[in-house]
């Protein structure tokens, strides 16, 4: 099994004393014998006490207050990078997990650290799929070469490039629930459904493949693929270049779906083939039909999702200060502008 240490700079800040903290000389006390009035008899005066030892002043006693709040200051510092070394953050490289757990089950990592890259369980902490040497520009047999565990393999099938080995549907998790001819796991969809609708594919997240997917035939059944292998495989950077998924086998449909789930690209022949947020059929491309209002005829003033909306179907969609739908717009009748300006007719 080949392991890969996560490497990176260290915070620590080498500490510098306080400057508040720098000792000063004491002021000189006052000799309390100058104060003492001269006695008045003249008798033998006792010998003298040796006198107790001076008390610190005022400045020396700041200093080694400021000196004790600076050690303290640096202690408090110590043990909390302490305390972070040790307990690293929840969510980020260093925490404890389980190699065969599931994303999103107890004991497994989070899909990314704090920088957004995708973390996977190694030796029993969660590591960066990079640190373990499987980049973003590595294809997922990586994982098999790099490893020599069958389920440190499979944890980074799943963690780096969000793909599940199977044998059975029992194998597989909710959001890919068939088992794909004796694996990976994978969604099935429809080539003609439109995005967010019913039999689409719904975008990755938490992985190199996060991102957008499209429906891609094999055997027969349209399975969600990964749009990201497809731009290292074939080079597919654009709308038009989902015309090379014809190379393998792929059908006009395919081509469609590509350019609508990878792009947003929605090729049409008349405004039927366009989605409502671009009912718009333009030299083969749905566009929307405005971005503003402003973009709207009058009979259908409203812009919302790409289309021009009527105001109103009837007067009861109208507000009380204009209660009249007239030709899709909301007016102010007659009548009420009179009363609104004294001008109602007499009995």
């Amino acid at each position: 099994m080949v392991v890969a240490s996560n490497s990176g700079e260290n915070g620590w800040k080498q500490w510098e004393p306080s400057q508040g903290g720098a000792r000063r000389s004491p002021p000189k006390g006052f000799d309390l014998r100058r104060l003492r009035s001269k006695p008045k008899s003249r008798r033998r005066l006792r010998p003298k006490k040796r006198r107790k030892k001076q008390r610190h002043s005022r400045g020396e006693m700041r200093s080694e207050h400021n000196r004790g709040a600076s050690l303290a200051a640096f202690l408090l510092a110590v043990s909390t990078v302490t305390l972070l070394f040790v307990s690293p953050v929840e969510g980020q490289v260093g925490d404890a997990c389980v190699v065969t757990a599931f994303p999103g089950e107890p004991e497994s990592c989070p899909l990314t650290d704090g920088q957004g890259n995708p973390l996977l369980c190694l030796s029993g902490q969660c590591e960066t799929c990079e640190s373990a040497g499987i980049s973003s520009t590595s294809f997922i047999n990586i994982c098999r070469s790099v490893f020599a565990d069958e389920d440190q393999q499979e944890n980074c099938l799943r963690d780096c490039f969000g793909d599940y080995d199977c044998t059975s549907d029992a194998d597989c998790p909710a959001d890919r629930p068939t088992c794909f001819d004796g694996g990976p796991c994978r969604l099935e969809c429809e080539v003609s459904a439109l995005p967010d609708a019913s039999g689409s594919c719904p975008d990755q997240v938490g992985s190199y493949n996060a991102g957008p997917q499209f429906c891609f035939i094999e055997d027969g059944t349209g399975i969600c693929a990964y749009c990201t292998p497809f731009e290292q495989t074939l080079g597919i950077t654009t709308a038009a270049d989902c015309e090379k998924l014809t190379n393998i086998n792929q059908n006009a449909d395919v081509v469609a779906n590509c350019q609508r789930g990878c792009f947003g690209f929605f090729a049409c022949a008349t405004s039927a083939d366009c989605p409502a947020d671009r009912p718009l059929c333009e030299s083969g491309q749905c566009l929307a039909e405005c971005g503003t209002n402003a973009d709207c005829p009058a009979d259908r003033p409203l812009c919302e999702s790409g289309q021009c909306l009527a105001e109103c179907g009837t007067n009861a969609d109208c507000p009380s200060d204009r209660p009249i739908c007239n030709a899709g717009q909301c007016e102010i009748s007659v009548f009420s502008a009179l009363d609104g300006m004294g001008g109602g007719s007499s009995a």
